[in-house]
């Protein structure tokens, strides 16, 4: 399975800004529902409160990962179906000299058949993606606006 989605986020983030921000994200607007943990800043879990084990497990791959991508490896989960010799990730892409980020789900295996997987998890995923693709876009439009370039101007006179 594969997802891909483009956002646009503010200019002065870096791709690891983004990744950061979303496994937070994640947790922020899940509420009590889905929570998300960093263990060692290299794993990422992903848990329900209904679930006893965690429903993903996203291990960040040091040495795929470079200043416009970064790559988390699908390790793991009551939701993924991982094999030995499994490639699904999580992968964070800046698209070349803009300030629009793909964030791209490749060789992703449910556990739920394909019919299930299509009415619910695949549902939650889209609208989980679009709302992030909403708040990035909010946070560029008010983050890059005229105002706060002003202000920045002021700042930077003032410290002259």
């Amino acid at each position: 399975m594969k997802s891909i989605q483009r956002i646009k986020v503010p200019a002065y983030c870096t791709v690891d800004n983004v990744a950061d921000y979303y496994v937070n994200w994640l947790s922020r607007i899940g509420g009590r529902l889905l929570n998300t943990s960093i263990i060692d800043g290299e794993v990422a879990e992903i848990t329900l409160p209904l679930f006893k084990d965690p429903i993903l497990i996203l291990e960040h791959s040091e040495t795929r990962s470079y200043d416009d991508r970064i790559l988390y490896y699908i390790k793991g989960g009551t939701f993924a179906f991982v094999r030995e010799e499994g490639r699904a990730l999580l992968e964070f892409r800046r698209i070349l000299d803009t300030d629009e980020i793909l964030i791209a789900l490749h060789e992703y295996k449910p556990t739920l058949s394909w019919f299930i997987y299509s009415l619910t998890q695949a549902r939650v995923h889209m609208i989980v993606m679009k709302l992030f693709g909403m708040e990035t876009r909010l946070l560029s439009n008010m983050l890059n606006s005229e105002y706060v370039t002003y202000i920045n101007q002021l700042n930077q006179e003032e410290k002259a």
